[in-house]
């Protein structure tokens, strides 16, 4: 858990809140009992996408451990777990959610917010969208890549 800091223009506040759970999804689970290189462990998280209540279960597997820094790779998936929510005058209908995607992640176990990481997923929304009485299907296929690198010093 981590706050947002207070920002001196409140039409801010709502970008802020999506980078924070853009953010929240990138920290890592470590496991209550120790791993050796190779060895591997599950967590699952919840969280909002774009207003669908999402369930995501990942699978860690230690690849390296020098001193204080792991490196891991990751394999999740995700779905949907309740409706999405909609503007106001929008009614979503039979939304549908999954995704999987996999990567890697170096941390140090100082803090379980990765140094680096490198990952890309595919996802798939399916939903009936309807406004002022038409429902139209909607289908969107989403491919994302994501890479973090720390700066030096």
């Amino acid at each position: 858990e981590y706050a947002l800091p207070d920002v001196p223009t409140p039409n801010l506040r709502p970008s802020l809140a999506g980078f924070q759970q853009s953010f929240s999804q990138l920290f890592v689970v470590l496991p209550d009992e120790p791993v050796g290189v190779g060895g591997s462990w599950s967590s699952t998280s919840h969280f909002e996408l774009s207003g669908i209540p999402i369930e995501q279960r990942a699978t860690y597997t230690l690849q390296s451990k020098k001193g204080n820094t792991l490196t891991l790779a990751v394999e999740f998936e995700q779905a949907a777990t309740g409706p999405a929510e909609a503007p106001a005058g929008v009614a979503l209908e039979d939304t549908q959610f999954g995704g999987r995607g996999s990567g890697t992640l170096t941390v140090t176990l100082d803090s379980p917010f990765p140094v680096d990481a490198k990952a890309e997923s595919r996802s798939r929304v399916l939903s009936s969208v309807s406004m002022g009485g038409s429902a139209q299907p909607v289908e969107m296929d989403l491919l994302s890549s994501l890479a973090i690198t720390a700066p030096s010093g």
